[in-house]
């Protein structure tokens, strides 16, 4: 009862204090006391705050435990599945070395054993030719598989069958045996893609150039090199006949009508193109897959172009022996050329060996195709006119199937392997 009574008598005191203070101090002190309890509030809701971001940091740390962990495991699997794949690499990386080694060391040998024979090879190929003149025929194409892939190889042959049939013994090197000289009696140069320089050495030796495609990669002290040129462009041969010095003959492309000839045979195939892309979408191509024209396209990288299952696509390519037969058996064939080959009025060897079969062709346009075929052929110049082809051919197809037969003669006569090999043998006794 004591202290109950102690603390009455204070608030007693308190109360008679507080009645003694003014008004205005009143106001004052309660402003205080409000500021104070407010401040209270605050100070109180700022240490709920804490006391929540605390907890909440507590969760997010035991969460960021177990991320952490995920993250460990996940890097842990990434790192055994990089570790992996590396020791993939490097495997397969070992095992490319060795491959490339072996292939570059069976090169090598080979080149050592080419080489050695380049020794020999002169002594041999003149005891086989006994009497017979030496001709050597430099054909571009590589001394592998590949070369069944370059329309050069089969050209080069044909033309030394029928330089053989003349009396000449003829030799084909290939692209990797052109520094091989064998004391020819003359040299005669196949010239596309590759670039080959006479060796004067040999005084006797006869150098024959014959420009056969890519007039654009030859320059005009290159022909000068030469004893003759052959340009197979009566445009382009008239044009250089005014800028060079050595003889300038025109000798167009031809065919092997050993080969290349009229057949009666039931037909197989509807329109035909042989060539592949060049990594270009080739208008003729592309215009007669447009006009949904039923083509059988032979030849490769046309996926980028006409897609992965393109049904016109039908082959990568056509053996040599059996393009005769996929001409005889065709209804037409779609033909164009390089732009170089265009541009100096080259004609591809194409249209002499579909001609040849009788096959109806449809080529670009140039003064030299129409001055050889007339209106035995059909032209274009755009995607009109091309349409315009094929319509006529659909009108008029006994007549202009009966047109390109009529050409057989002309092209035994003036456009043949035969025919060229001897132009050749009357060039060499000229120079």
């Amino acid at each position: 009862m004591g202290v109950f009574r102690d603390k009455i008598k204070k608030i007693s005191f308190v109360t008679k204090v507080y009645r003694n203070i003014s008004g205005a101090d009143k106001r004052e002190i309660m402003a205080l006391l409000k500021k104070n309890l407010a401040a209270q509030e605050e100070n109180r809701k700022l240490v709920e705050r804490v006391i929540s971001q605390q907890k909440l940091i507590k969760e997010k740390l035991a969460q960021s435990e177990t991320i952490r962990e995920d993250v460990i495991n996940e890097v842990t699997d990434l790192n055994r599945e990089a570790e992996t794949k590396i020791a993939e690499l490097l495997k397969n990386a070992e095992q490319n070395l060795t491959k490339s080694v072996d292939k570059i060391w069976k090169n090598y040998y080979a080149e050592l054993v080419r080489r050695d024979y380049w020794k020999v090879k002169p002594e041999e190929i003149k005891r086989m030719a006994g009497d017979r003149k030496i001709w050597i025929i430099k054909c571009p194409a590589p001394d592998s598989n590949a070369k069944a892939g370059w329309g050069d190889f089969y050209f080069a042959n044909s033309l030394a069958k029928n330089l053989e049939k003349l009396g000449i013994y003829p030799v084909v090197d290939l692209y990797e045996d052109w520094s091989c000289e064998l004391m020819a009696d003359c040299v005669i140069v196949l010239r596309g893609l590759k670039k080959y320089h006479p060796d004067r050495r040999n005084a006797k030796c006869r150098y024959i150039m014959w420009n056969i495609s890519h007039p654009d990669n030859i320059s005009k002290d290159e022909y000068e090199l030469y004893d003759a040129v052959c340009i197979g462009s009566r445009y382009y041969a008239d044009k250089l006949k005014e800028e060079l010095s050595v003889p300038v003959y025109s000798l167009e492309q031809c065919t092997d009508t050993d080969l290349f000839y009229p057949e009666a045979s039931d037909k197989k195939h509807n329109y035909i193109f042989v060539g592949n892309s060049r990594g270009v979408p080739r208008e003729c191509v592309m215009w007669s897959v447009d006009m949904r024209l039923p083509i059988e396209i032979w030849g490769g990288g046309w996926e980028p172009f006409l897609g992965k299952d393109c049904p016109n696509v039908v082959g990568i390519n056509v053996p040599n022996d059996r393009l005769p037969d996929l001409y005889r058996t065709s209804y037409a064939t779609i033909n164009d050329h390089w732009d170089d080959m265009l541009k100096y009025q080259f004609i591809n060897n194409r249209i002499f060996d579909s001609v040849a079969c009788g096959l109806p062709v449809i080529t670009d346009y140039c003064e030299d195709l129409y001055k050889i075929f007339g209106d035995n052929i059909l032209y274009y110049r755009n995607e009109e006119e091309f349409r315009q082809c094929i319509l006529k051919l659909e009108d008029n197809y006994p007549e202009i199937k009966k047109n390109t037969l009529s050409m057989w003669d002309m092209i035994k006569k003036e456009y043949s392997f035969e025919a060229r090999a001897k132009q050749l043998l009357d060039i060499v006794k000229n120079n």
